[in-house]
């Protein structure tokens, strides 16, 4: 067949089409993986957001990588009546490989989802509270898991990813320590506060101190509304923190005052299926003053497309982009 063949040219076009839906279901497989390991870093999320807004196809293929996740969870062994001989038979086809390709995929996710490592865990959206065996209190934000480990000389917990909010029971027996990457903060008094992103872990006291500790620096005793980051291996300074607006997730709200865009951004896709993508990086920058609600991510879109000089477009499937007007 010519290259100049119109049905040659039809053909190599639908077969480019081809090859590049199969790239991107591949890539979505891999990023599916990732994001839902609780192991991404703030740069992993967002390459994956960039990944997201370059082309239709990789929204398409990262929904039905999320239709297929759902798809295998409502499944059983009676879902595959076929016969040894004809799995035997066609076991090499390009549909059933394409088919172990994905159980193989959705293992690794099952592998790395919080239930195999964490005691407690919260999915995008939910809160919630947990009474630990001495009276102390765990709050879990979204999309946050947390493992907990009490012997009779320690109270050990490991934050793995997300936020919590711990309200220490007294017991001067025994340490009430929270671990989060390398971070690791003892309780001096009865109620404080750890943000892990990764490798970033923010530390604020809501009652008496703390004891702040990582790669072999530390503060000794981080005060009432005081909060420190833990980044790059290094501490920030120490600074006051406006604890009304800190703990607002605890009330279901999120609260901004003069935040950049971006931040705010970051804030609302943790409660977000899909995330909502700057797409004009001029944006960033722009401040933001206002209060939402956690389970009505939209509200906070339409204050930001009425207030400034921002495009919302929502889509197919739930992804929303900004761009300038």
């Amino acid at each position: 067949m010519e290259p100049s063949n119109p049905a040659y040219l039809i053909l190599m076009t639908k077969l480019t089409d081809l090859q590049a839906s199969q790239n991107a279901s591949q890539q979505a497989s891999e990023w599916f993986v990732l994001m839902n390991s609780g192991q991404a870093s703030a740069q992993q999320r967002q390459e994956f957001i960039q990944w997201l807004a370059q082309s239709p196809s990789h929204q398409k293929a990262w929904l039905q990588t999320q239709n297929l996740w759902q798809s295998f969870e409502q499944l059983d062994a009676a879902d595959f009546p076929l016969p040894k001989a004809a799995i035997k038979a066609h076991f090499f086809s390009p549909v059933r490989y394409a088919f172990a390709v994905s159980a193989l995929l959705l293992v690794a996710v099952l592998y790395r989802q919080p239930f195999w490592y964490a005691d407690f865990y919260t999915a995008t959206g939910e809160a919630k509270t947990i009474t630990l065996s001495d009276g102390s209190h765990v709050e879990l934000a979204t999309d946050s898991a947390v493992s907990i480990d009490y012997s009779k000389s320690h109270r050990r917990l490991i934050l793995h990813h997300g936020e919590a909010f711990f309200t220490v029971a007294a017991d001067a027996a025994r340490p009430f320590d929270v671990i989060a990457g390398d971070t690791e903060t003892r309780a001096l008094g009865t109620a404080f506060d750890v943000n892990r992103d990764g490798d970033d872990v923010q530390v604020t006291v809501y009652e008496h101190s703390v004891r702040v500790s990582a790669g072999g620096q530390g503060i000794d005793k981080l005060l009432t509304s005081k909060t420190v980051r833990y980044q790059n291996q290094q501490f920030s300074a120490v600074t006051t923190a406006n604890l009304a607006i800190a703990d607002s997730w605890r009330r279901h709200h999120l609260v901004f005052e003069d935040q950049p865009l971006a931040d705010v951004v970051k804030a609302l896709n943790r409660y977000r299926r899909l995330p909502i993508v700057i797409f004009d990086g001029s944006l960033k920058n722009l401040a933001v003053t206002g209060l939402f609600e956690t389970d009505n991510t939209d509200t906070a879109l339409q204050t930001i497309e009425e207030t400034l000089a921002v495009k919302v477009r929502r889509l197919p499937g739930g992804l929303v982009v900004l761009s300038g007007v």
